[in-house]
């Protein structure tokens, strides 16, 4: 993420504390926020793209983590441990369906932290998500909610190129809807996003 990392590590520990408890990580991805998960007793990294995990534990490695991180190579529904937490980073909106991951979630630990795109956020747009990310938050409404707050950050970029890459996987709509950026420099996108603890 193009964005002030420490920043929105601060709100989310604000929110929620990981200390000392067995947390799992859905969509634990390349490991961007590892070094700000080392307070917990233990964390299962759940990542269903293997080279994505790869990649994961490489980063683990080089960090010195490997003690406290326990890769799983799985959908997040055939994830059968329990723990203490739940915490969907960013992966949420990406659920087919979210109520039944936020369900299976709570089945599994006591507490539940999403850490997601809030609804209506420039850069949800950009990235053509504002349909998933508003489905996850409905969902989210669907269950006593301990918490909830949003934030805003900000996706910063060099140049329209720079941009482009990002986004080049969300495909062609994501690409017409940053032509307004071409021969731009300094770009900065808003990015609002929302914690919630159930």
């Amino acid at each position: 993420m193009a964005c002030d990392i420490k920043k929105l590590m601060e709100n989310l520990h604000a929110a929620y504390d990981f200390q000392n408890k067995t947390v799992v990580w859905v969509g634990a991805g390349v490991g961007q926020i590892a070094p700000y998960l080392i307070m917990a007793r233990k964390v299962f990294a759940v990542e269903s793209d293997a080279s994505v995990l790869a990649t994961f534990t490489a980063n683990i490695e080089k960090l010195d983590l490997t003690h406290l991180f326990e890769t799983v190579h799985c959908d997040f529904f055939q994830f059968t441990k329990f723990a203490q937490a739940v915490l969907f980073d960013f992966s949420l909106h990406e659920m087919i369906q979210p109520y039944n991951a936020l369900l299976y979630g709570r089945q599994m630990a006591p507490d539940v932290v999403i850490f997601d795109h809030w609804p209506e956020s420039e850069w949800a747009y950009l990235a053509v998500e504002e349909d998933k990310v508003r489905r996850s938050w409905a969902a989210i409404k669907g269950f006593p909610v301990k918490q909830i707050q949003s934030f805003m950050a900000e996706q910063r970029f060099a140049d329209y190129d720079e941009l482009r890459q990002k986004l080049l996987p969300q495909g062609e709509v994501s690409l017409a809807r940053i032509e307004k950026y071409r021969g731009q420099t300094q770009i900065t996108v808003p990015m609002a996003y929302g914690i919630a603890v159930l």
